[in-house]
């Protein structure tokens, strides 16, 4: 029994031994912790970056649908002035069609007269 009792106890240099391991590896794991927190500061500065571009994209998008407003209200504009101009190409039309019209009655009237003055 005594024998068995000895082999069970590990000893002192064994002890030390294994806290030396043990301290090793939680400085590995110190070490790695650090080097992920590193990593993580890594990413949110990326995320940071990608947010500030996230915002300039939005605002180009607002400043986008402006223009396009604005663009919309120009073609109305242009769309009413066309109208407005159609009505008044319109009138010009007629107003020509009169004139040529009446400018072809004098000419007749006055060819006819012409004829009549040296028919007599």
């Amino acid at each position: 029994m005594l024998m068995q009792t000895m082999e069970e106890r590990p000893s002192p240099t064994r002890l030390d031994f294994l806290e030396k391991r043990v301290d090793e590896r939680f400085d590995h794991v110190d070490a790695e912790f650090v080097r992920i927190d590193k990593r993580f500061e890594q990413v949110d500065k990326r995320f940071e970056q990608v947010d500030k571009r996230f915002d300039q994209v939005d605002r180009q998008f607002e400043q986008i649908d402006k223009r396009f407003d604005q663009v919309a209200a120009t073609f109305a504009r242009v769309d009413a002035d066309i109208r407005e101009l159609r009505g008044d190409v319109k009138s010009v039309q007629r107003a020509v069609l009169y004139g040529f019209i009446t400018t072809s009655g004098i000419m007749v009237t006055g060819f006819l007269t012409l004829a009549g003055l040296q028919l007599f």
